[in-house]
């Protein structure tokens, strides 16, 4: 990948983003995060990727067209619909923490449907998360390799948990959706 963004600041780089976000431009805010995701975690790169990160999410599910599902690039409507009902069955009324449990759409043949969903918890902003994994940074081999996005808004009630809380919902996330029948990875 090209490095568009190399040696900006990461305010030039937020301006640069929410430019894209205005121009429907998916790719160049996705680039964005990308370089975000190479900052140092400090609160200031963190803010931004928490900021931009639904942004994209928002890009990503409006480009989803009734040909790419047919193409099989996206999972059916009903699928998507049933991983946010579980997952909106989860978490909600904990103490103000550092966690996040985070969802990413993963790709493959592991499952009848093609589709399944990776489970995990972090410290760091999702975005930067997936973007570490992508890159091979501590990563699960299931989302390096079939990763496609994160599901967001599907998570986002479940940002903010203590560490326990964090450990706990991942796990029963992740049970949930496996007992409803879908190819899950992650959720230790």
């Amino acid at each position: 990948m090209e490095r568009h963004f190399a040696g900006n600041s990461a305010d030039s780089i937020r301006a640069i983003a929410r430019a894209a976000y205005g121009k429907r431009e998916a790719a160049v805010l996705r680039d964005a995060i990308f370089e975000l995701s190479h900052f140092r975690t400090t609160s200031e790169a963190r803010r931004l990727l928490q900021e931009l990160g639904p942004l994209l999410g928002e890009l990503e599910q409006q480009a989803t067209t009734p040909h790419d599902r047919d193409e099989g690039l996206q999972p059916p409507e009903a699928w998507l619909s049933r991983v946010q009902e579980i997952a909106r069955e989860h978490g909600g009324n904990y103490a103000t923490g550092p966690r996040s449990v985070y969802l990413v759409l993963l790709r493959g043949h592991r499952h009848p449907d093609g589709f399944g969903v990776y489970v995990g918890e972090t410290g760091l902003a999702p975005e930067q998360r997936f973007w570490n994994h992508k890159n091979g940074h501590k990563s699960s081999k299931h989302v390096r390799k079939s990763g496609v996005r994160l599901l967001r808004p599907f998570f986002d009630h479940l940002e903010g948990l203590s560490p326990e809380d964090a450990k706990c919902t991942e796990r029963e996330l992740a049970k949930a959706l496996a007992g409803a029948g879908f190819w899950v990875e992650g959720g230790r």
